[in-house]
């Protein structure tokens, strides 16, 4: 019997990216103050105005909670739902795009560190990777 390896590596990187959109989303939501925290632990941001941006946490959580969901009811169906992987390859995408462009800004605004950056985008772009993996070949 063969493994498939790219159906394990597609259900564990969805796993771990809705489990962790719950996770922060539920922080953002419920506990705004302590999220500044845990966002500069990382992600290494230090953002200058804080009221704002604890403002902004509770919809990007609740934005968060959603997308989390989502991937886990498609966990209980990767190959009926695979196709929404396309709306996912999109985030990621689009996130790994803007952290790219946006790198000095991070850096000079957020003072997150180049190392802190590139790993997310490695992250995000691994899983655009495997998304689109599964797509084609599963």
């Amino acid at each position: 019997m063969e493994i498939e390896v790219i159906p394990i590596l597609t259900f564990i990187y969805l796993f771990l990216f809705s489990i962790y959109h719950v996770f922060t989303g539920v922080i953002s939501v419920f506990f705004s103050e302590y999220s500044l925290k845990f966002y500069k632990k990382i992600y290494g941001h230090q953002p200058k105005e804080t009221k704002q941006l604890i403002m902004t946490f509770k919809p990007w959580g609740t934005m968060a909670i959603g997308i989390g969901f989502a991937g886990i009811i498609i966990l209980f169906n990767l190959k009926k739902y695979s196709l929404l992987l396309i709306a996912f390859i999109a985030i990621l995408g689009i996130r790994a795009g803007y952290r790219f462009l946006l790198r000095n800004e991070l850096y000079n605004y957020w003072k997150v560190k180049p190392l802190q950056n590139w790993r997310m985008i490695l992250i995000q772009l691994i899983g655009v990777l495997v998304f689109l993996s599964y797509l084609i070949y599963s």
